[in-house]
């Protein structure tokens, strides 16, 4: 390589002086939000306890204990609640929080942070190859503030972490070098996106249908690829011991999931922008964005078919076909290109306009309507703490009780058996909404102690209440507050249950 001369060094130093130049309003909108985010960290977790598990598959990480061994207990009858392992890089990841900090939630929300802010700037990267920098900046920041993503960090989950090396795969996918070695790169961030959430291996089926589709066959890069992600999940799976229960117990999809799905996710996906909001507001922006979403793929089409698009659509055929539904979180990899979509229509239009000044103000309409939209959203949200879990003292105080009046190794059965095993340290079981004998029946196949009512549970109030009425003879109320009711079961016997009047 040619070394430049004296007077070649200075055009060097401008041209990368220029280059961050043009980046620095991304750096700063990236900085902000990460600030933004990290001093709006809110205490307490949801009900959904997802985040439980992934912490207790961190803790026995980083204790040397069996992966598997978390004291939750699976329930065949109630597969979708979910498997009793989950993939195994969300938990790597959280090791180093429970290995310095122990049971740290709000480092481990700080960690999610980072995950953001690194899954924004892939995705600012891979759009600098199809738009501007403006359009590429003006998208990371309809992202970054949006009341959705802000919740997201405060959910310990895998859901930004695989945000993450989805656009990562994507963006190093979209490189034009084909070296061996950036095919180990590339097989192993598929990797990564696959052992964060089982549904990752799309990135994988659309890498493949892309080469076959461009280059009529298997090259030696698309098969290292490949070697190198089903390698490491070989290798995933060998680390990891199989036990009882799987994702694929609630695969059994039906004509009308698929439906019921296709529908669900496309509301979903308008809630991106003003939650379940149905006012004037909500409906102007979702035909706002709507029209430009439509008008931005008209404008992207013309660059025919990219990698990208076939690897989101099998994702969406993936999340559709896949009975549980779960909201907006799964759509997460499919909003960026979404949202760069409208930003693409808004510049389509707003480049007929005969002036810059015509230009720039439909762009601040827009960005003054989303922002509205924006605020409505934050108005609705508990800023300071997320009274559930760890968020609600009266759950704190049924901890704390349980540590004292049971044993280690005392079996409970209740609504979220997982948030229970990790704040309580005790094994925990999702009861089943079940016939009275099929409910005996499982309980007393894990000899179970003791259930647990919260009364603020809709199933607890539907199903769980009206149970335990019925079973009276059966349960001795042990403790009691104002959200909690714990039974001792003193006999599996359906007779007694039966005799009861």
């Amino acid at each position: 390589m040619a070394v430049p001369n004296g007077s070649e060094e200075p055009q060097c130093r401008r041209a990368c002086g220029d280059s961050w130049r043009r980046h620095c309003a991304a750096i700063a909108l990236l900085v902000c939000v990460a600030g933004f985010y990290v001093t709006t960290i809110r205490q307490g977790n949801t009900w959904g306890d997802d985040f439980a598990l992934y912490i207790l598959h961190a803790q026995n990480i980083a204790t040397g204990k069996p992966y598997a061994d978390t004291g939750y207990i699976y329930n065949p009858a109630d597969p979708i609640y979910g498997p009793p392992t989950y993939p195994p890089i969300f938990p790597l990841l959280l090791v180093p929080v429970c290995h310095f900090a122990g049971l740290n939630l709000w480092a481990m929300k700080c960690e999610q942070v980072v995950f953001f802010v690194l899954a924004l700037l892939m995705i600012y990267l891979y759009l600098l190859q199809c738009t501007t920098v403006v359009n590429a900046s003006l998208v990371i920041a309809v992202l970054g503030f949006n009341p959705n993503f802000w919740a997201a960090k405060d959910n310990i989950l895998s859901d930004l972490p695989f945000l993450f090396f989805f656009w990562m795969a994507a963006w190093l996918a979209s490189r034009q070098s084909r070296h061996w070695s950036r095919a180990a790169l590339l097989g192993s961030v598929f990797y990564l996106a696959a052992g964060t959430r089982t549904i990752g291996i799309t990135i994988v089926a659309g890498f493949l249908l892309y080469e076959l589709l461009t280059r009529r066959k298997l090259t030696a890069f698309a098969l290292i690829v490949t070697a190198t992600c089903i390698g490491l999940l070989a290798l995933q799976s060998r680390s990891i011991p199989s036990s009882q229960g799987s994702y694929f117990d609630s695969f059994r999809p039906t004509l009308a999931s698929v439906v019921g799905n296709t529908v669900s996710y496309t509301r979903a996906l308008l809630t991106f922008w003003m939650g379940n909001s149905k006012s004037a507001l909500a409906f102007t922006i979702v035909a706002i964005t709507s029209v430009l979403a439509v008008v931005g793929l008209y404008a992207h089409a013309k660059r025919g078919l990219a990698l990208l698009e076939i690897t989101l659509a099998l994702y969406l055929c993936g999340v559709i076909i896949w009975p549980a539904r779960q909201g907006l979180r799964l759509l997460y990899p499919v909003i960026p290109f979404y949202v760069y979509l409208i930003v693409t229509g808004l510049a389509l239009l707003a480049s007929h306009f005969s002036t810059p000044y015509l230009r720039a103000v439909g762009t601040a309409a827009l960005l003054l309507i989303v922002s509205a939209g924006y605020a409505g959203g934050y108005r609705s949200s508990n800023l300071r703490v997320i009274a559930e879990t760890d968020g609600l003292a009266s759950f704190n105080d049924l901890c704390r009780r349980v540590q004292t009046i049971t044993h280690d190794d005392d079996v409970f059965l209740c609504r979220r058996p997982r948030a229970l095993t990790l704040f309580a340290r005790r094994p925990a079981a999702v009861y089943d909404a079940a016939k009275s004998a099929d409910w005996w029946r499982f309980a007393e196949k894990i000899h179970a102690s003791y259930l647990l009512c919260n009364r603020r549970e809709a199933q607890d109030a539907e199903f769980l209440l009206p149970f335990i009425d019925e079973s009276k003879p059966n349960l001795e109320l042990v403790y009691q507050n104002i959200d909690f009711d714990l039974y001792r079961i003193r006999s599996y016997d359906l007779a007694l249950v039966n005799r009861n009047p």
